[in-house]
């Protein structure tokens, strides 16, 4: 069963909704990166903490964030790959 909504109030919050999860969406891989940048230029990883041997710049928490940064390009790579966006 399908309800529309479309031209009602509600249909109107789902609208906004739907570009506030989007935005958000592209939101997340920048700013992964940048805290994987900051980590990995600080070097402030726990391991260096606790005495033990220094970590690699990409180790830890800097590769995690890398990592999270990857599996969140979705949102960028369809944005990429819309006919409209060329």
């Amino acid at each position: 069963m399908t309800i529309s909504v479309t031209g009602t109030s509600s249909g109107r919050l789902a609208g906004i909704a739907r570009r506030l999860a989007d935005g958000l969406g592209l939101l997340a891989m920048p700013v992964l990166l940048v805290l994987a940048a900051l980590v990995a230029r600080d070097g402030s990883d726990m391991a260096g903490m606790a005495g033990m041997a220094e970590p690699s710049a990409l180790g830890g928490m800097a590769g995690m964030y890398l990592v999270m940064a990857v599996f969140h390009a979705g949102p960028w790579l369809r944005l990429a790959g819309r006919k409209d966006f060329r």
